[in-house]
């Protein structure tokens, strides 16, 4: 079995660098749209080439997400499932602010946030906002919804399109599990608007394999 985690494509947030709002109701942008068209291409050739059957797209219920997941779906004569466990996570008190205002509300949040992305800090000691969802319980929550996913054997490649923190969640875990990174640190993964990473399970052993992380192509 194949797993593509495919982070959205360009969304009216992205535009504002702003944290996840509440409502989770940013729209793509008309060059989103088009990326998200680019996917469904080479979704297809992806799946001819490897003699692959899928019936669904799972996909965050943002409409970020869902927009992305709605192409593909018709596109590709899939059904679109959303999944709510798949969102991002959920900010508090940063909800809709963009890195400048949570600057002056949050100073210490963000010089951790920008030390994290440049490999240097680990999220688990995240300073965390008013409100904001704690780590633990947010990595569960896509872990249990991953592991359902997975657990419907009928198809030979699942497709799920979700948020940054989501498929980072999901790519540390097999990380931890089957290449020895630490429990107890949480790393940034670049994982870039529209981009895809791709697993694949050894059926006869079921361990998971990380092929490709934030590629801008399918090709193997």
């Amino acid at each position: 079995m194949y797993l593509l985690l495919i982070r959205h494509t360009e969304s009216e947030k992205n535009i504002y660098n702003q944290f996840s709002s509440e409502s989770d109701n940013e729209r793509l942008t008309k060059d989103g749209e088009q990326n998200a068209l680019h996917l469904c291409y080479q979704i297809e050739q992806f799946m001819k080439s490897k003699h692959l059957s899928c019936k669904n797209v799972y996909s965050a219920k943002s409409a970020r997400s869902s927009e992305t997941a709605s192409v593909i779906a018709s596109k590709l004569n899939l059904n679109l499932c959303l999944e709510e466990a798949l969102r991002s996570t959920k900010p508090g008190s940063l909800s809709g602010k963009s890195e400048e205002e949570a600057q002056k509300s949050n100073p210490e949040y963000i010089k951790q946030l920008y030390l994290f992305r440049n490999g240097l800090y680990n999220a688990y000691d995240f300073t965390v906002a008013d409100g904001k969802e704690p780590k633990k319980q947010f990595e569960k929550r896509v872990s249990d919804c991953i592991q359902k996913i997975l657990s419907d054997e009928s198809e030979s490649i699942k497709i799920v399109i979700a948020h940054r923190s989501s498929i980072t969640s999901i790519l540390l875990e097999i990380a931890k599990k089957y290449y020895n990174y630490p429990d107890s640190f949480s790393g940034y993964v670049q994982l870039d608007l529209g981009c895809v990473s791709i697993l694949k399970k050894d059926n006869t052993n079921n361990q998971w394999e990380i092929l490709k992380v934030n590629s801008n192509n399918l090709h193997l």
